[in-house]
């Protein structure tokens, strides 16, 4: 495969799903070593996407600005039109991305199952009993339609030395230190 292979993967948002991608991204690397990985993500999360190995280029969906609205959401799209992508990997599966799938040539298009009306009919439907599956297991799924059929691969974040130092700090300043235990909540 040669380098001018090009590989879009579509993820907006939020914090944790994008951190996520890191496996499916590691996995695209290793089946396609010469390929350039572009990530289109929300512009608030550049700073995470930046973190991302493997990510050759990071595509910023501006919604709030440049992108705003359904004229600024085609302009993205003319915008992407100009990469010629090889293959578009949709890990947000929503009424956007379907769109970028859509108007975006491309001679593969994958996404992965979101499982909407499974969640939903059990958020809804308490008696109804589906075997959940980790978000990982679902992107992994959906790289098996590229035949990719590697085993899931740990998410992974490259921290600034800043951003480390940062956190390193804030910890000691609470009095905790290497070897405790930390119990986080994100309720929602």
């Amino acid at each position: 495969i040669g380098s001018q292979m090009r590989i879009l993967v579509v993820r907006f948002s939020s914090l944790g799903d994008l951190v996520l991608t890191s496996s499916p991204i590691k996995s695209l690397q290793q089946a396609f070593p010469q390929a350039e990985i572009f990530l289109l993500t929300k512009g608030r999360y550049l700073d995470i996407a930046a973190g991302l190995p493997f990510v050759s280029q990071i595509i910023s969906f501006d919604s709030e600005t440049k992108h705003k609205g359904i004229a600024g959401f085609f302009k993205l799209i003319q915008e992407l039109k100009t990469f010629n992508f090889d293959i578009i990997v949709d890990l947000h599966s929503n009424w956007r991305s379907f769109l970028i799938r859509r108007f975006l040539s491309a001679p593969q298009k994958i996404k992965y199952n979101k499982r909407s009306l499974a969640r939903f009919l059990m958020v809804h439907w308490k008696s109804l009993k589906i075997k959940p599956k980790h978000t990982l297991e679902l992107y992994n799924s959906a790289l098996r339609k590229l035949e990719i059929f590697s085993t899931i691969l740990p998410p992974q974040l490259n921290l600034k030395p800043e951003d480390s130092n940062w956190g390193v700090n804030y910890l000691k300043e609470r009095n905790v230190f290497p070897g405790d235990y930390i119990v986080g909540l994100s309720p929602g």
